[in-house]
């Protein structure tokens, strides 16, 4: 939903181009499967007694670079929008500002 709001759809444009659409299909459905297969890693390897947080864990690293990825395209997307649609930025840097923190 960020991606799609730092693309600027809804905000600046009603459409995400079909080359768009596509990536952030194929994007989606990696991410989903990538977080499933490593939960379920975690479940199966996980041993609690050699690691205290999950995200210390090689199933939590993939986790960290699942979202790491997800916030440097969110990043690209409202940099984007931001060059194409210079009069939105009172809505888009408190935006990345706040959602680049969370």
């Amino acid at each position: 939903m960020l991606i799609l709001l730092g693309k600027g759809f809804s905000v600046t444009r009603g459409r995400i181009s079909p080359g768009g659409s596509v990536r952030l299909s194929v994007y989606m459905t990696l991410y989903s499967i990538a977080h499933i297969a490593l939960l379920t890693y975690e479940a199966q390897f996980f041993d609690p007694g050699q690691v205290l947080y999950t995200y210390e864990s090689p199933a939590g690293y993939g986790l960290i670079a699942l979202q790491f990825g997800a916030f440097v395209w969110f990043c690209a997307a409202v940099g984007a929008t931001l060059s194409a649609v210079p009069e939105r930025r009172q809505f888009y840097l408190p935006f990345l500002g706040a959602y680049a923190f969370w």
